[in-house]
C-alpha cells in the first residue's frame, strides 16, 4: 500500500499541508507593492475573459480555450447552491469519459461510505480509494479547485495552463448528499496548443503563506479586487478563500465544512457566504502565485479563510469600509 505522502497525487480533493502566512500588498500606489500589481516580466494585461455559467447541476462554458495565462469567470448567479470549479489535467490518451467511468465511481462509492458512517478517517478514505482506483489516475493532475462562489455571485480565476485535455468538475455535495459530479456537473475542456496573449494579471492585494500565521499589511476595498496569491514553501497551505461575515458566521465551523472527507463537508447550503478564493493542490504557475477575482465587495466584515486540520485557526477577519 502506497503511502499517504505519494497517494494525494491521486486525490481530486484532501487536506492542505499545516502552515501559512498571509500578507497583504497596500495597493498600486505603494512602490513596495508594485511587484505584486504586475505579472512575473514586469508587465501586465487583460486576457480574454472565458465565460463558465454554472446552472443547477451543470456548466455552460467552451468546448476550447488557449493555453498559457488565462482568466474564465465563474457566473453563479443563476445556481441554487454553492458551486467551484475544478480543473483535472488528463494523462495522454485519457478523456472525460474514461474520467467519469473509472474515477468517479470509486469516489462515490467513497462518499456514501463516509456520509453513512462506515469511515471516518481521511486515511482510511484515500486508502480504500487506492485499492480500485485505475493505475492511470495517478498520472492525473489536479491543477485548481475551490475558489468557492456562492448563489448569486460571481469571481475570475487567471492562471497559467498548459496543454491537454480536462475535465472541468464541481465536487460539492448537494442538500442530498450527492456529488454534483454524479449529478452531471463535469463536462470535458480542451486546452490547445495555440497561446494566450495574456498575462499574469495586476492585483490589487497579495497573499503569500507559510509559517502558520497570518499577517495583514493592509485592506481589501470595495468594488472589484484581485487577489495574487504567492506560494512558498514545500508544507505550505495552498488554499484561500473570501468570506463575507454575518453576526453568527463561526469560522471554526466554517473551516470544518471545507473538509470533504467528512460527513456534510462541502454540502449545501453552506455555513457562509463565499465571494472566491483558490486552491492549487500545490500547482506552480511560471511566477509561483495564484490568482483570483473578487466581484462586488460591499463595506462590511470579511475574513481571509485557509482550510486546515480541525483546531488550527487560520483565518484573518477585516473591515471594508
Amino acid at each position: 500500500m502506497n503511502s499517504l505522502s505519494t497517494l494525494k497525487v491521486i486525490l481530486p480533493v484532501f487536506l492542505a499541508a499545516a502552515s501559512l502566512l498571509v500578507t497583504t500588498s497596500l495597493g498600486a500606489n505603494q512602490g513596495a507593492a508594485h511587484a505584486e500589481k504586475t505579472g512575473a516580466n514586469g508587465a501586465s494585461a487583460d486576457p480574454e475573459i472565458i465565460e463558465i455559467t454554472a446552472l443547477h447541476h451543470a456548466f455552460r462554458a467552451p468546448d476550447e480555450i488557449p493555453s498559457g495565462w488565462v482568466t474564465y469567470r465563474v457566473n453563479n448567479e443563476r445556481a441554487e447552491e454553492i458551486h467551484e470549479v475544478s480543473l483535472a489535467l488528463l494523462p495522454d490518451g485519457k478523456t472525460q469519459e474514461d474520467y467519469l467511468e473509472e474515477v468517479i465511481p470509486v469516489w462515490e462509492n467513497v462518499w456514501e461510505r463516509i456520509h453513512t458512517g462506515e469511515i471516518d478517517e481521511q486515511a482510511e478514505a484515500v486508502q480504500l480509494a487506492n485499492e480500485v482506483l485505475p493505475e492511470w489516475n495517478r498520472e492525473v493532475r489536479y491543477v485548481r479547485a475551490r475558489g468557492l462562489i456562492s448563489p448569486a455571485r460571481s469571481t475570475m480565476n487567471t492562471q497559467y495552463l498548459e496543454p491537454g485535455n480536462y475535465a472541468l468538475s464541481c465536487w460539492l455535495k448537494s442538500a442530498d448528499g450527492q456529488l454534483h459530479i454524479s449529478h452531471g456537473m463535469s463536462r470535458p475542456l480542451t486546452v490547445t496548443e495555440q497561446k494566450s496573449e495574456g498575462t499574469a494579471p495586476v492585483a490589487d492585494v497579495g497573499l503569500s503563506i507559510s509559517d502558520g500565521e497570518i499577517k495583514n499589511e493592509g485592506t481589501l476595498q470595495r468594488g472589484t479586487q484581485t487577489i495574487a496569491l504567492r506560494m512558498s514553501g514545500e508544507n505550505a497551505h495552498d488554499n484561500v478563500h473570501l468570506v463575507r461575515m454575518a453576526e453568527d458566521t463561526d469560522l471554526a465551523a466554517v473551516s470544518s465544512w471545507m473538509n470533504w472527507y467528512s460527513a456534510g463537508g462541502l454540502q449545501a447550503p453552506a455555513p457562509a457566504e463565499f465571494l472566491g478564493g483558490v486552491h492549487t493542490y500545490g500547482h506552480r504557475s511560471p511566477d509561483n502565485r495564484a490568482y483570483f477575482t473578487v466581484e462586488n465587495v460591499e463595506p462590511g466584515r470579511y475574513a481571509w479563510l485557509v482550510q486546515a486540520p480541525a483546531g488550527e485557526k487560520l483565518w484573518e477577519i477585516f473591515t471594508v469600509e
